[in-house]
């Protein structure tokens, strides 16, 4: 465990012994007895502070990239927010990438029959990959997901979805618009994962009521 915070730990080198001497202190009281140092076991005592300093220091940069999104949470004071969506606080958390590469091609011919200002041809090379994810929530009930990534091979690959989940006691049980499913339970006949439409839920007591209007999205991606 670490020490407390009121302990003070100082380090003084003494001229008389040439030793390097570590205190720590409680309001001017020594808690523990002194440690005495030579030079070269200061050294490594400096040396492993600073190194136990520097992973911190990433540890706490690591976690703060991933605890905090690029766009911080926004609070809506609306009652009508909390009636609605549970909830009056907006998160919207992007990740992933945009790779972009620049570059210019230049041939140059060396053929008599053509012109010399046609013997010389470029332009500029340019090509750019994106890879991004974007989670986004209001309140408790609705959610948002976009993935998207230009190198997938078909198009169902690519999604957007908007969510919402009702209470326990809500007859509004689910609301999707997007990439939604159509799970069956039953063997017989098997439910479309790749449908793109609304899909709606309901419950009225123990009648349990789903809708889906959407079309097949299982083809391949055009390039």
């Amino acid at each position: 465990m670490k020490d407390p915070p009121a302990i003070q730990e100082n380090v003084e080198y003494d001229s008389k012994t040439g030793m390097y001497v570590l205190t720590e202190r409680v309001g001017g009281k020594d808690v523990r007895p002194p440690t005495y140092m030579t030079y070269e076991d200061y050294l490594k005592y400096t040396e492993k502070q600073e190194r136990d300093a520097y992973f911190k220091e990433r540890a706490s940069a690591v976690n703060l990239v991933e605890d905090k999104s690029l766009i911080p949470p926004i609070q809506v004071k609306k009652q009508f927010f909390d009636r609605l969506f549970g909830g009056s606080k907006i998160e919207i958390k992007p990740q992933g990438y945009v790779d972009m590469t620049l570059g210019f091609n230049i041939q140059k011919t060396a053929n008599p029959n053509i012109p010399i200002r046609n013997r010389k041809t470029g332009g500029f090379d340019f090509d750019m990959h994106i890879n991004i994810n974007v989670i986004g929530k209001i309140g408790d009930k609705l959610q948002l997901g976009v993935k998207y990534n230009t190198q997938s091979g078909f198009a169902f690959d690519n999604t957007v979805k908007i969510g919402y989940t009702g209470d326990q006691d809500d007859i509004i049980k689910v609301i999707e618009a997007g990439n939604v499913s159509l799970p069956l339970q039953t063997r017989l006949i098997t439910g479309s994962q790749t449908l793109f439409g609304v899909k709606t839920q309901f419950q009225f007591g123990r009648l349990t009521w789903t809708t889906v209007l959407s079309h097949n999205n299982r083809r391949k991606k055009p390039w």
